[in-house]
């Protein structure tokens, strides 16, 4: 099975590193009680050059801004003043900021993508699954060494 697929089988899947033996710490240090995993969807955009991976994010993650499900994620997530001046008309890449975008995906070096992604796991999530994007002119190839790095 591949990380992209969605399904977990610890005896069979590869690459991860101990991702799934980590599993158990984001539930334990939470107040979940549920049997389903728990899932965070963490776009990552990482890279050395943060000016770079954080204008990446934005630029990636601007149209999503407009769609009402995300709009939603914002404003639980303390954003909706942004919310509010994209649904007023701003253009959401020059709305989103870098706060934003670093608060809610992987950008940046690499430690600084396991501190955020850390903050996700401490929260409950399960199964941080990553979406891979590039930062420049990264290579599929450099991308996902970079979250194996940030996994690893």
């Amino acid at each position: 099975f591949q990380a992209e697929d969605g399904i977990r089988d610890v005896e069979r899947s590869r690459g991860l590193g101990d991702v799934y033996k980590r599993q158990d710490k984001g539930r334990s240090s939470s107040e979940l009680t549920s049997e389903f995993t728990m899932t965070a969807g963490l776009p990552s955009f990482i890279s050395d050059d943060m000016d770079l991976a954080v204008q990446s994010a934005i630029k990636g993650l601007s149209g999503y801004a407009r769609l009402p499900f995300y709009q939603r994620v914002l404003k639980l997530s303390g954003y909706e003043d942004i919310v509010n001046s994209i649904e007023g008309g701003a253009n959401p890449a020059e709305a989103l900021t870098p706060e934003l975008v670093s608060d809610l995906a992987l950008v940046g070096p690499v430690e600084k993508c396991k501190e955020t992604l850390s903050k996700y796991v401490e929260a409950g999530a399960d199964m941080p699954i990553i979406t891979p994007n590039p930062v420049g002119k990264q290579s599929p190839l450099e991308v996902m060494e970079k979250i194996i790095e940030v996994i690893d």
